[in-house]
């Protein structure tokens, strides 16, 4: 929480005029309120960049796994860490040691993103929804980095997946946006997505399974 604070007020304090004032150049009497999104959304990025580095990247799969494991998927968490045998109840008492190395796209790769993404905002309206739009795109499949792993995808095979299901992972990316643009609670979201896209993953297992059945 402290340091979504300090980075929400020191981004306001050093970014917010300089922005609004390009802005207005081009977008006019809403570039104040457009300013303060595009803050918002440079903040959100950058505390989640730093969390992601910080300590996030590992607590997230930690619930992942976790909710999978709830959900009656042990198997195909099985294929990803080892699996305590415990007559505990709870999922976190279950995950044993990791046996994948980590993964994701790595923080300079989503940051240049990001950045490359950035002057659409220069374009009235548009260009702003444009600019959210073509973020969530990448947002929703990152949310299944874990899940893609876990299924052994090669890159090949995980962009032919996120194409098939792309409709979803942008509707999924675009809630996870939007929402981290909430000052502070981004961080609390960044797991509630976690937990989110882990049980999207048991429904597409349970619909693959449906498709395994009738297939025979």
């Amino acid at each position: 929480m402290l340091l979504s604070v300090v980075v929400i007020i020191t981004m306001f304090f050093v970014t917010y005029l300089p922005q609004a004032a390009i802005l207005t150049l081009v977008d006019g009497p809403i570039a104040f309120v457009n300013a303060g999104m595009l803050v918002l959304s440079e903040s959100s990025t950058l505390i989640l960049l730093i969390s992601k580095w910080w300590w996030i990247d590992d607590a997230t799969i930690e619930v992942f796994d976790a909710v999978l494991v709830q959900q009656n998927q042990t198997e195909l968490v099985a294929a990803g860490r080892e699996i305590k045998a415990t007559g505990s109840s709870d999922p976190l008492g279950k995950l044993g040691r990791r046996l994948a190395k980590p993964f994701g796209d790595g923080l300079m790769k989503s940051l240049a993103r990001y950045i490359v993404l950035l002057p659409l905002n220069f374009i009235p309206v548009i260009g702003t929804i444009a600019f959210f739009i073509l973020n969530a795109r990448n947002v929703g499949p990152a949310h299944h980095a874990r899940y893609f792993q876990l299924k052994g995808f090669s890159n090949t095979e995980r962009a032919d997946y996120v194409k098939r299901n792309q409709g979803g992972y942008v509707g999924f990316g675009l809630a996870c946006v939007i929402l981290n643009l909430i000052p502070i609670a981004n961080i609390v979201f960044a797991f509630t997505h976690t937990v989110g896209a882990a049980l999207w993953a048991v429904k597409l297992e349970g619909i693959e399974a449906n498709r395994g059945r009738k297939a025979k």
